[in-house]
């Protein structure tokens, strides 16, 4: 049983016992006591604010932040005019799921390259 539970079986242990002795107090007291309870019931829930409730404005605010600088990036980021198109190609090849298998396999690619310069010279 964690805190939370223990908490919530206490409140309601305190709650029945408040109940049965406001049965036992006159109605004038009771209909006060019930008064003051909803009052500081209401009172307790306005005081009261979630985790998300605090931190929505700077989470908000880093999320705003994470997104313009993401666009940022891509305006700013993209291939200059100088870059060749094998540059790109080699950015495409590390970049896909095959640039594993060739790091993985490179002396033997690389021995393959060279036979075939070999055979065609």
């Amino acid at each position: 049983m964690n805190e939370d539970d223990r908490n919530r079986l206490f409140i309601e242990g305190v709650k029945v016992q408040l109940d049965a002795s406001l049965e036992a107090v006159g109605e004038e007291i009771g209909g006060r006591l019930h008064q003051a309870r909803r009052r500081a019931l209401e009172e307790g829930g306005a005081r009261r604010k979630s985790t998300w409730q605090v931190f929505q404005i700077p989470v908000m605010g880093v999320a705003a932040a994470a997104i313009l600088f993401i666009a940022f990036l891509m305006c700013v980021g993209g291939p200059s005019k100088d870059q060749t198109i094998t540059e790109v190609e080699h950015l495409e090849l590390f970049a896909s799921k095959e640039s594993l298998e060739l790091l993985v396999n490179l002396e033997f690619y690389q021995w393959l390259s060279e036979e075939e310069v070999n055979d065609v010279g």
